[in-house]
């Protein structure tokens, strides 16, 4: 998996146009489904203290309420490739593997990574 936190200025969108062609080619029925489904965007609020009781990301761009440093929300690998989460909130949220056998980042599997108020984050799945 990668990892991309943009430090306090939000992070990129990929803009509907490029969804037409990835890396120059033209893409597949699958490519564009996923880049699609990476471009959807909605709110939805932290919850739980783990990785079971985490909120299930539902949108490719998400931004996040209710963060209170142990609130979370957990990735979903369907039918995305890439997901990018922001934190409205004014304290830490916990961003947590979709499984406890996967890993964000260099971090041991399971454990969430955070994600600083204000901040936001890319996991390419």
């Amino acid at each position: 998996m990668g990892l991309y936190s943009n430090q306090g200025s939000g992070y990129p969108i990929q803009s509907f146009p490029e969804l037409e062609k990835l890396n120059g080619m033209t893409s597949t029925a699958a490519q564009i489904d996923a880049a699609a489904a990476n471009a959807t965007s909605g709110t939805l609020a932290a919850a739980g203290s783990d990785l079971d009781g985490a909120t299930l990301l539902t949108y490719g761009i998400t931004t996040v309420t209710g963060a209170d440093g142990s609130k979370g929300v957990r990735l979903n690998t369907t039918p995305y490739t890439e997901q990018k989460v922001y934190n409205s909130g004014t304290a830490n949220l916990l961003l947590y593997p979709n499984t406890a056998a996967k890993q964000i980042g260099t971090l041991a599997a399971g454990l969430p990574v955070t994600v600083l108020p204000g901040d936001g984050i890319i996991i390419t799945l």
